[in-house]
C-alpha cells in the first residue's frame, strides 16, 4: 500500500530520527524515538498535517512557548513511543516529512498507512505525539508575533498551553476529528476551530472573528471580543448539536488616542446554535452605545441568556410548548434604562430596552428554542 497522498505540499525532506531510548513510562518494555524540525517565526504560514489509516493515525497536538528554544525559530518535535519488538513494523507504517505549500510556507506532514495482515493493527501498540515549542517574544516588543498557524490532524487531540499574554497570532486554524480541542489561553486576530465528537474548551481573545464548530460535544468558552475598525463587525460563531454551549463573553472596543479607557461604540455579531442542548451565555461587560447583534437557538433544550448593563436595542426571546421570561439583573434605575414590549406573551416577548430614542434602534437580541425555557436578563 503507498504512502497517502499529500496533493498541493511539496515533501522537501523525511525526518531524521534519534537513536531509541527507554520510555519513561515503560521503561521495560517500550522505547521512545523523537525528530525535530525548526522553521522561522517570520514563514507566512506554519503548518502540522496528518493524513492515512492504522494504529498511528491519532495521537495528541501541543502548542507551548519556552525559552529553551532560540529566538527566531519555531520547533515541531515528533515524539513517537512503542513496542521495543515493533522497530522495523514501525518504518512501513510511519512516515514523518517536512513539507513546503508556497513560497515561506513550512510545516511537518505525518504519513500513516494501516498494518498488512488480518488482526495485525490490533496487536500493535505505539503512540505518537506532536509538540510545537515556540520562542520568547523579543525583548523589545515582549510579544512574539505569529502570521498564520493551522493544524489538519484528524484524530489527533490539541492542547494550547497558556499564550494570550505572550503571543499573537493573525489566524490561526486548528482542524481535527472525533478529538478534544482545549485552550488553555490564546490570542488571535481570526480563528477557526473545528472537531467533530470532540469537545471545544477554553479562553479566546480574538480582533475580528472567531469560529467554533463540533457535534456530538460542549463548548465551554471563555471570550474576550474586541473590535478595533469601526467599519466592520467582531464575530463570533459557535455551532454544535447534542451538547450544550456554555459562553462567558466579554466585549471591548479599543483604547482611546488620548486617555487609556476603552472608547465607547463597537460593532459585534454573536451566533451560538446548538440543538438537543442546552445554551447559556453571559455578557460581562461591553462598551457604552455598543452595536451587539445576538442570535441564540437551540431545541429541546433551554437557553438562559444575560445581555451585559450597557445593551440598548430590541429583543426577542421565543419558544414552543415553553416560557419565556424576561429578568433585570443589572437594575433598571442604576442604568436609567427604559424598556417596552411590543409582544408580551407566555411563550414569545419581544420589545426593546434603552437609555434614549437612538439606542432603542441601536442592537438586536433574538433567542429560540422549542419545548424548553427561555429566560433573558437584560
Amino acid at each position: 500500500m503507498s504512502w497517502p497522498s499529500v496533493d498541493g505540499f511539496i515533501v522537501n525532506r523525511n525526518a531524521t530520527w534519534s537513536t531509541d531510548t527507554p520510555s519513561p513510562s515503560q521503561p521495560g518494555s517500550h522505547v521512545v524515538k523523537e525528530a525535530i524540525f525548526e522553521f522561522p517565526t517570520s514563514a507566512d504560514r506554519l503548518f502540522c498535517l496528518s493524513r492515512g489509516f492504522g494504529p498511528l493515525a491519532g495521537g495528541a497536538f501541543c502548542l507551548t512557548q519556552s525559552d529553551r528554544v532560540r529566538a527566531g525559530i519555531v520547533e515541531v518535535k515528533v515524539i513517537v513511543e512503542y513496542w521495543a519488538g515493533n522497530t522495523a513494523t514501525l518504518d512501513s507504517i510511519l512516515r514523518v516529512c517536512e513539507l513546503t505549500r508556497r513560497e515561506n510556507q513550512h510545516g511537518v506532514g505525518i504519513l500513516t498507512r494501516p498494518l498488512l495482515g488480518l488482526g495485525m493493527n490490533s496487536q500493535f501498540h505505539a503512540s505518537i505525539k506532536v509538540v510545537v515549542t515556540l520562542p520568547i517574544g523579543p525583548q523589545s516588543a515582549g510579544v512574539l508575533k505569529l502570521k498564520n498557524f493551522e493544524t489538519d490532524m484528524p484524530l489527533f487531540s490539541h492542547l494550547v498551553d497558556n499564550l494570550s499574554s505572550t503571543v499573537y497570532f493573525r489566524t490561526v486554524s486548528f482542524r481535527t476529528t472525533n478529538a478534544p480541542i482545549l485552550v488553555e489561553s490564546i490570542n488571535v486576530g481570526k480563528a477557526n476551530i473545528s472537531t467533530d465528537n470532540g469537545p471545544i474548551e477554553g479562553s479566546f481573545t480574538s480582533k475580528a472573528s472567531l469560529r467554533m464548530a463540533t457535534n456530538n460535544s460542549p463548548i465551554r468558552v471563555s471570550v474576550c471580543l474586541q473590535n478595533t475598525d469601526a467599519t466592520s463587525f467582531s464575530e463570533l460563531n459557535m455551532r454544535t448539536s447534542n451538547g450544550p454551549i456554555n459562553g462567558s463573553i466579554t466585549l471591548g472596543a479599543p483604547l482611546s488616542s488620548t486617555t487609556s479607557s476603552p472608547e465607547r461604540g463597537g460593532n459585534f455579531l454573536v451566533n451560538a446554535a446548538t440543538h438537543l442542548g442546552a445554551l447559556s451565555l453571559t455578557f460581562p461587560s461591553a462598551p457604552p452605545l455598543c452595536n451587539l447583534h445576538l442570535l441564540g437557538s437551540t431545541s429541546l433544550g433551554p437557553v438562559e441568556i444575560t445581555l451585559p448593563k450597557t445593551y440598548e436595542g430590541s429583543f426577542e426571546a421565543q419558544t414552543s410548548m415553553g416560557f419565556t421570561s424576561i429578568g433585570f439583573g443589572n437594575g433598571m434605575g442604576i442604568q436609567r434604562r427604559r424598556m417596552g414590549y411590543e409582544q408580551n406573551e407566555m411563550n414569545v416577548k419581544k420589545g426593546w430596552i434603552c437609555t434614549s430614542d437612538e439606542g432603542r434602534w441601536r442592537g438586536e437580541a433574538k433567542i429560540t428554542t422549542s419545548m424548553a425555557p427561555v429566560t433573558l436578563v437584560l
